[in-house]
């Protein structure tokens, strides 16, 4: 009798154990999908920052939502640790947070890797401000200040900052537009004329090369930027700075007017610049040897004729400012 009690007794405590085990398996995955489903909200409630639609003086589009994204993903690692650490394991805690925050953008990013480059920062922004909580929550309580310094610091730099050199790295293929200098090009341009100009011509001085073709909006506002440079130039015989004009014969589009070498100078005559206009064949495969895939592109050669320079106007302005000790 008194064995069959004990047995009861043990049968009894067993499933009482199982039940509690069932419960708290229960408890953590309802805490993980919950937290999981948050994370996805908030990235949802982001995505449409990145439009533009919002903007705060320079900052708008992907600025914006990188920093956003970066204070709400702070808060709530934090504030997920700080409540639920006794119900769900940090680590569970962090990936409900990383999987909800690339539930949606992974898979679109694995299907179209080249596609979504120009936003991978900013993903890559958010996922540091969930590891940057991380450790503010695990800092002693008189190292947080510094560490919310940091990662302030961190998140504004690269989302303003790192976010424009990831964007002309995408474009022009260096962060900066500096270029070791060492690689000579066979280029020739035409003069609204017709005449044949090259590189040689200009041996000894610094040349300036602006391209740009008729069909591209971005190019146009850019161009006061080009007139600024040449007019603060314009007396400086160590530069010579000219917009060159990517031309389309009319055969690779027959809807469209066929232009020549004069086409660029009448442009800019009409848009009431005063900068001079080369032009070349927008087929010329040269241009691909210089790294032109984006328009515009501001390219720059030395006093040897080698390329030094390539990327956007605002940075080749201080670059030329440097180069010639311009103050």
């Amino acid at each position: 009798m008194i064995d069959c009690l004990i047995l009861s007794e043990v049968g009894n405590v067993k499933i009482k154990d199982s039940n509690t085990n069932l419960n708290s398996t229960d408890m953590k995955k309802k805490v993980f999908f919950k937290i999981f489903g948050v994370s996805l909200l908030m990235s949802l409630l982001i995505a449409p920052l990145r439009g533009g639609y919002v903007t705060i003086g320079s900052l708008d589009g992907f600025h914006i939502s990188s920093i956003v994204g970066f204070i709400i993903y702070f808060i709530m690692t934090f504030y997920c640790l700080a409540k639920v650490r006794d119900k769900l394991s940090t680590t569970l805690i962090l990936v409900s947070l990383l999987v909800g925050l690339n539930a949606i953008t992974l898979p679109i990013r694995i299907m179209n890797f080249q596609g979504t480059l120009g936003s991978a920062l900013e993903c890559l922004i958010h996922i540091s401000a969930v590891l940057w909580g991380y450790v503010f929550y695990k800092s002693k309580r008189h190292l947080r200040v510094l560490t919310l310094t940091i990662s302030i610091i961190w998140c504004f730099w690269f989302s303003i900052a790192g976010y424009k050199m990831w964007i002309h790295k995408l474009s022009y293929g260096t962060f900066t537009g500096k270029i070791d200098a060492g690689t000579n090009f066979d280029i020739q341009f035409q003069t609204s004329s017709g005449d044949t100009l090259s590189l040689v011509d200009f041996k000894g001085k610094y040349l300036l090369l602006d391209c740009w073709y008729t069909y591209c909006g971005i190019c146009y506002k850019k161009m006061p930027e080009l007139q600024k440079l040449y007019d603060k130039y314009a007396g400086n015989n160590e530069i010579k700075i000219y917009g060159m004009h990517s031309f389309m014969k009319g055969d690779r589009d027959r809807n469209r007017t066929p232009e020549n070498c004069s086409t660029g100078t009448q442009i800019l005559e009409n848009e009431g610049y005063k900068y001079p206009c080369l032009a070349i064949d927008i087929e010329n495969p040269v241009l691909k040897e210089l790294g032109i895939n984006f328009y515009p592109t501001v390219l720059l050669f030395d006093r040897d004729s080698k390329l030094i320079f390539r990327g956007g106007i605002e940075n080749a302005g201080d670059f030329i400012d440097k180069k010639l000790n311009y103050k």
